[in-house]
């Protein structure tokens, strides 16, 4: 516990750790205050989106009338021409309501208006959004009005669980892996850099309370940096954001099919697969630390194998994937494609390969006897 304790005043007293902590609040104050600024391009964004449509509703239409003085008796034509015109009624209705605070009703001439394109579409009409991308907005429109949640943007909502879910993402996106990997990556290679492991291995020290301090610290600095986030980022909503609730969904394709899971279930899954992968990073990084002895080195090999292992997620069946460690280096693509498998299914295999490097690693460093 003495150790521990030394290795813990050590972090506290690095620059290393303060500067991150630091890059991490204005990270999340830069992220809020960025969003608050786009608020008006929201609506100049709905503006311009529609203003796309007419264009291209309108530029069909004209070349299909053209067509038609050629070919009068063309049904396929008349047809088309036909959903067209639906097409402009609905989304002359859009503009008409824009700066509406009736959100049920845009949300309802949206959904009008998508499932005329996709008939539109179906019929072998040119339009600039393809089905899949229609079948979710629907899909997401319908929900959000059965739930009776107002919509929010996407990528500039100051709703704080909207706010959460737009910051956690990126966090899942490999940034809580990078973070540690920066942090406690020469966590033990520095020793060695340093040349001071050969001092604690002169000290009335446990070698294995080495490996055992050193990854409990490194924890601490996760959690650390977990707290200082998320304690950010619900302050700053708390004093300049908006309610908003965690019941938000967030669609995800389960088996082929849509379906979707609340913002709550998103940062629950989310930070559990990724928080076991952070286990995971950290002692690996201290295996590659003891044997390479450089921290660059230690860095680079550590980079080279997370990114062959989670590439090999794509290439494993959905049996292997309950045996891969590396499947949640990319967490939020895990918990949005959930096809043929389940968000949790990799997280024993990243328990059980902790184990065994962490068994491994105190066993390596017991044997080195103080050399170098």
């Amino acid at each position: 516990m003495t150790y521990v304790t030394f290795e813990l005043k050590k972090m506290m007293f690095d620059k290393k750790f303060h500067l991150f902590m630091l890059l991490c609040i204005l990270f999340v104050i830069g992220m809020f205050i960025r969003n608050v600024i786009f608020q008006p391009y929201i609506e100049k964004e709905e503006q311009e989106i529609l203003a796309k449509h007419t264009e291209t509703v309108r530029s069909n239409e004209e070349s299909i009338q053209n067509t038609l003085y050629a070919e009068p008796n063309n049904e396929k034509l008349q047809h088309l021409l036909s959903i067209s015109e639906q097409l402009l009624i609905t989304l002359t209705e859009l503009r008409n309501i824009q700066n509406s605070k009736d959100w049920r009703t845009k949300l309802t001439l949206e959904n009008e208006f998508l499932f005329a394109v996709k008939d539109y579409k179906k019929a072998e009409g040119d339009f600039p959004l393809s089905l899949i991308d229609i079948e979710q907005r629907i899909a997401t429109n319908e929900k959000l009005i059965t739930d009776d949640i107002k919509p929010q943007h996407p990528t500039f909502s100051v709703a704080m669980p909207n706010f959460l879910k737009l910051l956690t993402s990126l966090l899942f996106q490999f940034g809580a892996i990078l973070f540690v990997i920066v942090i406690t990556g020469d966590i033990l290679s520095s020793e060695y850099e340093q040349r001071s492991i050969q001092l604690l291995f002169t000290q009335p020290i446990n070698k294995k309370n080495i490996i055992t301090s050193k990854y409990l610290v490194s924890l601490f600095v996760y959690i650390a940096m977990l707290f200082i986030f998320f304690a950010t980022a619900i302050l700053v909503n708390v004093l300049f954001g908006k309610k908003g609730t965690f019941q938000y969904p967030v669609l995800i394709e389960n088996n082929g099919d849509i379906e979707f899971i609340s913002i709550a279930d998103y940062l629950f899954q989310g930070i559990i697969v990724t928080s076991a992968t952070v286990v995971m990073v950290i002692i690996l990084s201290m295996f590659l630390g003891l044997i390479l002895k450089h921290t660059l080195k230690t860095v680079i090999v550590l980079t080279i194998i997370l990114f062959i292992g989670y590439s090999l997620t794509w290439v494993s069946s959905n049996f292997l994937l309950w045996f891969h460690p590396f499947q949640y280096v990319l967490a939020n693509e895990r918990i949005v494609y959930q096809n043929d498998t389940v968000w949790y299914q990799g997280i024993f295999s990243i328990f059980l390969s902790t184990a065994l490097l962490f068994w491994i690693t105190k066993r390596k460093i017991s044997s080195k006897q103080g050399k170098k």
